[in-house]
């Protein structure tokens, strides 16, 4: 059987997740059940970051704070969603042991050095860094000290601190860095192989310190990923509310994945109550239009050529959903709407089969048939 990786970056849980990272799961959600209902197997990877400078304030602040709050209600959101739940999940409390293993690796391989503020990876020694981030790193050396890195851009592998959830490593207490959990998840649950890899556009320095730890780890075995990186959205003064488990109280989950299908991905835009508007609007339109050529019982004769110039744009689907072109597909959708609209549903038997196959098969990936 054939075997497709993701890899999405998770919440951190010192809070309840906002709808924005969900720009990055829904997305991640149409490629797992595209191959899986393809035939292939599945592995969808997701770290849960339940070690953070946030989560240990929220314990200094409270003895019985729990991360565990959050993470049921992200659960239940997934759920409420109809997203698939990542089948490769680590987290960051329970995979400490692993993460020591890969950085005594990269300490063996003499790409980390360690401080006395902690462990770092060197990035100069990394002869292809910037491809993804265009940093230059040999321009970027530290000219004054900071935390005692050589460089710095330098990422922490293991920040020394007797900190709550600190752990002895190299006979000291401190934690792992951000960068080498998620690729801890890579390299532990999916040999390190990613076909497909989600992140905020705005950490993409983050994602290239992955790429290079997923690179030098100890089963590397060729990396050549799809980099998806959303941009953010903009929360703005009628933003209805910031978190998903309060979205969900106010509109239906087509609506809600429709609001990430409508903007491409590289595009940052308003998430204002106009926005989720428009969405709205164009949900029904789906439907109302879903429901009527479901129950056509009158058909011409012959095929209308400009629902075939369109049906033919549509035969590439699977490059469009496999490269997420999501707002091209639905430009065709509604193109096709407003001919078959205009022609009053009067087209050939032929053609309207074609169309209700496209709404089922794109349905089973987007769930926006309500």
């Amino acid at each position: 059987m054939k075997t497709i990786n993701l890899y999405m970056c998770g919440p951190t849980l010192f809070d309840f997740v906002h709808i924005g990272c969900y720009r990055i799961f829904i997305l991640a959600d149409i490629i797992d059940k595209h191959f899986t209902s393809k035939g292939y197997e599945v592995n969808h990877g997701i770290n849960i970051m339940d070690i953070d400078d946030k989560i240990i304030s929220n314990y200094k602040k409270n003895k019985d704070f729990t991360t565990d709050i959050y993470y049921d209600s992200l659960r239940t959101e997934f759920d409420a969603l109809n997203i698939r739940y990542p089948n490769k999940e680590t987290r960051t409390t329970s995979s400490v042991k692993d993460i020591q293993k890969l950085i005594k690796h990269y300490l063996k391989q003499d790409i980390a050095y360690e401080t006395d503020s902690g462990i770092y990876l060197d990035l100069l020694k990394i002869s292809n860094y910037g491809e993804l981030s265009n940093i230059d790193i040999a321009n970027n050396k530290a000219h004054i000290t900071i935390l005692d890195k050589r460089n710095i851009s330098d990422p922490s592998l293991w920040r020394f601190t007797d900190d709550i959830n600190s752990y002895v490593f190299m006979k000291k207490k401190g934690r792992p860095g951000w960068d080498v959990q998620c690729a801890n998840c890579c390299i532990s649950k999916m040999s390190s192989k990613i076909d497909y890899q989600f992140a905020g556009f705005n950490d993409v320095t983050h994602y290239e310190n992955n790429k290079v730890l997923i690179e030098n780890s100890y089963n590397y075995d060729g990396y050549q990923s799809k980099w998806i990186l959303p941009k953010y959205i903009n929360f703005v003064d009628n933003t209805p509310c910031y978190y998903m488990k309060d979205f969900l109280e106010l509109y239906s989950r087509q609506v809600l994945k429709y609001a990430v299908y409508s903007m491409s991905y590289s595009t940052q835009f308003d998430l204002s109550l106009e926005y989720f508007d428009n969405c709205q609007k164009n949900v029904n339109k789906l439907n109302v239009f879903y429901n009527k050529i479901s129950n056509i019982c009158e058909f011409s004769d012959s095929d209308d050529n400009d629902v075939n110039f369109l049906l033919e744009k549509l035969h590439n689907i699977d490059f469009l959903i496999e490269n997420l072109k999501i707002t091209v597909i639905f430009g065709l959708i509604f193109k096709l709407i407003r001919i078959i609209n205009r022609n009053n549903f009067y087209i050939s038997k032929k053609q309207i089969n074609e169309i209700l196959n496209l709404f089922k098969y794109l349905n089973e990936r987007m769930d926006f048939i309500i």
